[in-house]
């Protein structure tokens, strides 16, 4: 009998070495993308993603825990502003930065998860005029660890987390189509000046 559990132990520890070398190697670099055309005009979709208030309106994630916290800071809107987040195991917890904003057509975030996993991504969301409305752009890099690589056996994370950009579009239409975008202040009249 000691021979038999033996066997299977060593059989067990020759698998689990296998597998991590295998995933040692195995490249952890993900991209997740998903575009969508929106029902309203660039500028009123831009005014949602450079402010983390008007963000927080259409965010996929916020309505899987309504009672987490939420704590929003740095400049009003772009580069610098920033907004934290902590709730149950749906939302975990974790910090979300503006890194960087080409007005009208981009904004870049740092995300950064600390639970339930610890996790850093780039994030970008992109607009751009089509037709009568936007096609916007989702995507997310990364690096997965060796824990990341071992999820990834198991669960579709371009699936996963596709699924929620995509109800996260849904949203943002909603929030953009609410209001017409802020208009540029009109030049000052120079002749009645004179």
């Amino acid at each position: 009998m000691a021979r038999i559990v033996g066997a299977v132990v060593v059989g067990v520890l020759a698998f689990v070495a296998a597998l991590l070398a295998v995933l040692s190697v195995r490249d952890g670099a993900f991209e997740i993308v998903r575009s969508a055309e929106i029902a309203a005009p660039p500028a009123a979709v831009f005014d949602q993603l450079d402010d983390f208030p008007s963000f927080l309106a259409w965010n996929p994630w916020q309505d899987l825990d309504p009672d987490q916290t939420v704590e929003v800071g740095g400049p009003p809107s772009g580069v610098g502003a920033w907004y934290t987040w902590q709730g149950d195991s749906n939302v975990g917890r974790g910090r979300m930065e503006i890194l960087a904003v080409e007005p009208g057509r981009l904004v870049r975030y740092d995300l950064r998860f600390e639970e339930p996993f610890v996790a850093h991504n780039l994030t970008e969301i992109a607009v751009e005029p089509a037709g009568d409305g936007t096609r916007v752009t989702w995507r997310m890099t990364g690096e997965n660890d060796l824990m990341g690589k071992v999820a990834g056996l198991f669960l579709d994370m371009d699936a996963m987390v596709g699924a929620d950009f995509e109800r996260g579009f849904v949203a943002l239409e909603q929030e953009a189509g609410k209001a017409p975008p802020a208009e540029p202040a009109a030049p000052a009249d120079t002749d009645a000046a004179e």
